[in-house]
């Protein structure tokens, strides 16, 4: 369904994808010259460029890359600034993004040592569908999107688990292509989560519906 969903879009995405990545590995690429010249303070300023960048850039364009595959998914009409018109709903709703994907690193961050890892690859399958709740609910804080979407992921986090599993062939087609072939592969797996989301939301709506 995400390959038909993509068929005619093909091009855009990738585009899109190869825009948000050079930006995300700007602050990378500097740490990582720092390193290989024995420049430590260079290292570490290109690391902490590296986290704003992530916090601040690459978050929100996620976020609005995202809802432009979710609009897809649904078959909404799309014309040329249709990345733009999903990037400028990114922006109207900044602020609430950029403190649900740091609230949402924190909690996989403390997580993660005490349970060996283990909890945090639970916790991301159930904050999972945490974007996609903010696109239907601007109006929801980070906190109760985050909830929304572990309250809709019970019963499905194993189903997620699996659809993640079988991508693994073109993980490695990635690897194979040193990670050029993941511009067409990550909005390929973002538009079968979309596909995802909507699958299971409608059986979360009359979930809620019988206990009102």
């Amino acid at each position: 369904m995400a390959w038909e969903t993509l068929s005619p879009h093909w091009n855009a995405v990738a585009f899109t994808m190869f825009i948000i990545c050079i930006i995300a590995y700007v602050g990378g690429g500097v740490s990582m010259i720092g390193t290989f010249l024995g420049l430590d303070v260079l290292s570490m300023s290109g690391s902490g460029l590296s986290m704003v960048i992530s916090i601040l850039l690459v978050a929100p364009m996620s976020y609005g890359f995202s809802m432009l595959l979710l609009d897809y998914v649904r078959r909404k009409e799309q014309s040329e600034g249709a990345v733009l018109a999903s990037w400028q709903n990114a922006i109207e709703n900044y602020s609430n993004i950029v403190v649900t994907y740091v609230l949402y690193v924190l909690i996989l961050a403390l997580i993660a040592i005490p349970t060996l890892l283990i909890g945090s690859f639970i916790l991301s399958l159930a904050y999972a569908m945490a974007p996609f709740v903010l696109k239907d609910h601007p109006d929801y804080s980070a906190r109760e999107a985050l909830r929304a979407s572990r309250h809709m992921m019970r019963g499905h986090k194993w189903e997620l688990c699996v659809l993640t599993l079988s991508f693994i062939g073109w993980f490695l087609l990635c690897l194979i292509t040193f990670g050029i072939a993941f511009l067409w592969v990550g909005p390929y797996m973002t538009t079968a989560y979309a596909h995802f989301y909507e699958d299971i939301k409608p059986q979360e709506e009359v979930a809620e519906a019988e206990t009102v």
